[in-house]
């Protein structure tokens, strides 16, 4: 995509008839936002593997990302900030993803329903997450989740947050951040 480009539109057909498009490289490009279904398509699906963000995203919408289901990996680049709920709805292959220090606010579980059973994988970067707070059940039902690596952030709360997380290897370890411990 264009460098010159700043937004996507919502509920557009921008990549209808891309029935071999394996890569959306989007990381010069000056986008800030990507609004819900600004990859949807009338066709069943768009077979992309690789989704390239650009440094200036700082927020994603709930079913953002639908139209996507082949993508396995989500990528979210330093400088995002906000995580809607359900904004992996659409990435029905989904099995890792990636969170940058720069988050600062998680809306509601970001996964959706189809997702929730292909999740193996949860990482936040490394960095202060000071203002954020991870509460309630933002991560539970994920019952292919296997590790999830949680930050130092303001707090970390609710009994339900990995509730039916039913694949996790080993116990929690709170003292590593990494749930289950590897050790």
């Amino acid at each position: 995509m264009p460098a010159s480009l700043t937004a996507l539109q919502k509920d557009y057909e921008t990549f209808k008839g891309c029935s071999s498009l394996k890569t959306i490289d989007l990381s010069e490009t000056k986008i800030t936002s990507i609004p819900s279904g600004a990859f949807s398509t009338t066709e069943s699906k768009i077979p992309v593997t690789q989704l390239l963000l650009p440094t200036t995203l700082t927020t994603v919408t709930s079913g953002a990302f639908n139209g996507l289901k082949s993508l396995k990996t989500l990528n979210l680049p330093e400088g995002f900030k906000t995580v809607a709920s359900t904004m992996t709805n659409g990435l029905d292959s989904l099995e890792r993803i990636n969170f940058p220090s720069t988050l600062t606010e998680i809306k509601g579980s970001p996964f959706s329903s189809a997702n929730k059973k292909t999740v193996k994988e949860i990482n936040f970067a490394e960095g202060e997450y000071a203002n954020l707070s991870i509460t309630g059940s933002y991560f539970n039902s994920l019952t292919a989740l296997e590790s999830i690596t949680l930050p130092d952030c303001k707090s970390i709360t609710g009994y339900t947050l990995l509730k039916e997380c039913t694949n996790l290897r080993s116990p929690m370890a709170a003292q590593d951040r990494v749930y289950p411990s590897t050790m």
